[in-house]
């Protein structure tokens, strides 16, 4: 699986919760948990942790790509 282009900037102000949702659904099923971990990044803090669907996926991420060890 080719790794996906991490942009170099700084984090995301302004999102909506329900998109960066529906993609963290769609490369969990496609299990590219690397995709999440660099969103994950990107996005500020407190939304991760405020939307217990987002933490959720990403904690899983975290623990598939061997992050968690």
């Amino acid at each position: 699986m080719p790794r996906p282009k991490i942009p170099k900037g700084k984090k995301l102000k302004e999102l909506r919760t329900e998109a960066v949702r529906v993609g963290f659904k769609h490369c969990y099923q496609q299990r590219d948990y690397t995709t999440i971990l660099v969103v994950a990044e990107m996005i500020p803090d407190s939304v991760l942790n405020e939307d217990e669907q987002l933490q959720m996926i990403y904690d899983t991420a975290v623990t598939r790509s061997g992050g968690g060890e």
